[in-house]
């Protein structure tokens, strides 16, 4: 009897991904036991828009997922329970660099 090779829902293959990245840039990968979903990084008006719902983190991290989608399901924030899975996800598409300050 052969054995049924799991789909995963939304993976992409090699090429899907690279053509992701020629387009986008840096490209975050979010995977479930059920689906994938990939991420370009946000712009700073989007990192700026997500900000003004602090006060409301869940919808903070579906804003920020949403507007940085570029394949793969959706059901990683659609669903709730992906969604609070996902802040992960929204922690390595902002990056932050260090700045050393010197006073002269």
């Amino acid at each position: 009897m052969a054995k049924d090779i799991l789909k995963i829902e939304g993976e992409a293959t090699q090429e899907q991904i690279e053509a992701l990245k020629r387009e986008y840039g840096t490209i975050v990968e979010g995977r479930a036991d059920d689906c994938v979903a990939y991420f370009k990084r946000p712009s700073r008006q989007q990192i700026s828009y997500a900000q003004t719902l602090q006060n409301d983190p869940l919808k903070m991290a579906e804003t920020l997922l949403k507007a940085c989608f570029v394949g793969g399901s959706d059901k990683i924030y659609t669903d709730l329970e992906h969604l609070l899975g996902a802040g992960s996800i929204v922690d390595s598409l902002i990056t932050i660099k260090t700045i050393e300050v010197k006073k002269l």
